[in-house]
């Protein structure tokens, strides 16, 4: 809310999940007891379908729920294992990416109970925008690791004043796509 210039034009209401189901806070905005919700895009469907009205906001870079961390000690002694590692992320983006009848066989089996959908359709729908919102390669951007560093900071003030960039080698990453014969993405 800070950055898109908010913070202080609104007041923040917490909706427990108990109360109205995974993302369902969007349902008290539906009631009039909201203003408006954020929402996930894998949960934005139904409040569409209900009439609610998306406001579009620019993309926001946040590091995704994969994230690896190794020690530097790690890294040196065991680089080709760490490089197998980080190879195996770029082939599952591509895989993810690119084939989809393979993607929604493997989504078909325990993702599917883990993520408790319930038929093909919702998996695939899942599958549609979860695809749309992976990035070609899994390189985390300068703009997303500002982000959740900035959004840690109000639990972890002592993080302040440490330089998350310091925590990234991507050293393997581009290593991943010389091997295939790409570039690094702009």
């Amino acid at each position: 809310m800070k950055d898109i210039g908010l913070a202080k034009e609104v007041e923040r209401v917490i909706v427990p999940e108990a109360e109205v189901g995974r993302w369902g806070n969007w349902k008290k905005v539906l009631q009039g007891e909201c203003h408006g919700c954020f929402v996930t895009n894998l949960y934005a469907d139904e409040p569409l379908q209900a009439g609610l009205k998306h406001i579009p906001i620019e993309p926001y870079g946040v590091l995704g729920n994969v994230t690896l961390t190794v020690t530097e000690d790690l890294t040196q002694r065991r680089r080709q294992n760490v490089q197998c590692l980080v190879d195996a992320a770029f082939d599952a983006s591509h895989l993810f990416k690119n084939d989809e009848r393979r993607t929604l066989e493997i989504m078909g089996k325990e993702p599917m109970t883990l993520m408790k959908i319930d038929d093909k359709a919702r998996l695939i729908r899942v599958y549609e925008i979860l695809k749309e919102e992976l990035p070609d390669y899994p390189i985390p951007s300068a703009q997303a690791i500002a982000n959740t560093h900035r959004m840690r900071l109000g639990s972890s003030p002592e993080l302040g004043d440490f330089n998350p960039l310091l925590m990234w080698d991507l050293s393997f990453a581009k290593e991943s796509l010389k091997t295939r014969g790409l570039s690094s993405p702009s």
